[in-house]
């Protein structure tokens, strides 16, 4: 008879400071599945759930995928959020075409609310500063409206308490203030001197002007790159708790990272990035073991149909979402624009520093 409790998967070690102040960072930039520094546009479907990977693997419909943007919301399509929904923008607000819109958690929005054809409903609370104008409102917990704005509901409305009231305003839900870009650059600074290259041995242009397909291998510690570039495919084998500093451009065909057993790896970019083909894990690895931070202003494109796995600090992209696009993890970009359907699934685990290091404070 087998015993049970020997087949229990041994318990993660104890992490280094510096690899739970990574985790930390982590936690406090991917908060949401979807953040956006300006305008988040929709034309296509955008869905979100959440899964915990530490637990099993993705199954849908889960809750706590957040969608935010600190501007304007507008959705021509169906939107589904697994979340909570956060709009900072006070120019247009959230302007919606005729598709429903599905929130998980609390809808807040500092703006208006504009669909005169379209239907919304929000599970938790929800909070309006400006006016509403839509073809069906449901809202299961409280409606906060200040009291000299329109509620202008054509059809059914549903709410379980209206509150005629201030709404209390919010700060910018997504982290994109011009410190976080300089603590990123700041620390792949720092890193040029203290680093473990010597244990490899690491040469800092290891990966400058390479030729074909080049791999680097890294074990657990702290490296640092003055760039990467090249026409093949450059490929991360990663052994242990890693955190690679690249002080300037990545400029490739290719971009793999495969992680080996209880490894994770923090990609620090400080200037621009480009490549054929987006970095990632296999899907079957937990997304929030990759975290990759990118400080250079570009314009990017996911590929049509990738399946794109960890989480990407970007606040200095303009994305386009190419057809049949499913992220596993997270996003921070300065605008999204989704033409096409995207599919979100939210990994928890990012957001809470890690099994083995201290919870991270939850953000509003």
């Amino acid at each position: 008879m087998r015993d049970p409790v020997a087949e229990l998967p041994e318990p993660e070690p104890e992490p280094e400071p510096e690899t739970c102040e990574r985790r930390e960072r982590a936690a406090r930039l991917f908060t949401h599945s979807l953040c956006t520094c300006e305008a988040l546009t929709a034309s296509a479907k955008i869905s979100t759930d959440a899964f915990q990977g530490s637990l099993g693997p993705w199954v849908p419909g889960g809750r706590g995928a957040s969608i935010a943007t600190n501007g304007d919301l507008t959705a021509n399509e169906e939107l589904q959020v697994g979340g909570s929904l956060w709009v900072a923008g006070t120019g247009a607000g959230i302007q919606l075409v005729a598709r429903p819109l599905f929130v998980a958690g609390e809808f807040h929005s500092a703006g208006r609310l504009n669909g005169p054809q379209a239907s919304v409903h929000v599970e938790g609370a929800a909070s309006v500063a400006g006016d509403i104008d839509l073809a069906s409102l449901r809202v299961d917990g409280t409606l906060s409206l200040p009291a000299e704005r329109t509620l202008s509901v054509s059809g059914p409305l549903e709410v379980a308490e209206l509150r005629r009231e201030p709404v209390v305003p919010f700060a910018s839900p997504c982290p994109c203030a011009a410190t976080d870009l300089d603590d990123i650059t700041t620390t792949v600074g720092d890193h040029a001197v203290d680093n473990d290259n010597a244990s490899l041995p690491l040469d800092p242009d290891a990966l400058a002007g390479f030729s074909g397909d080049s791999t680097l291998r890294l074990e657990a510690g702290r490296f640092y790159l003055r760039g990467i570039s090249g026409g093949g495919t450059a490929r991360l084998v990663v052994a242990g708790r890693s955190a690679l500093f690249v002080d300037g451009a990545v400029s490739v065909g290719g971009l793999e990272v495969r992680l080996e057993e209880g490894a994770e790896l923090d990609l620090f970019i400080a200037g621009g990035f480009s490549t054929g083909r987006w970095p990632g894990l296999d899907a079957s690895q937990a997304p929030s073991r990759l975290r990759v931070y990118v400080t250079g202003e570009q314009q990017l494109t996911l590929p049509a149909d990738i399946s794109l796995v960890g989480n990407f600090y970007l606040p200095r992209t303009y994305l386009d979402v190419g057809a049949g696009a499913e992220i596993f993890g997270a996003v921070v970009a300065r605008r999204v624009a989704s033409s096409v359907p995207l599919s979100i699934h939210y990994d928890l685990d990012v957001s809470q520093g890690g099994p083995t290091c201290p919870p991270s404070a939850p953000s509003p």
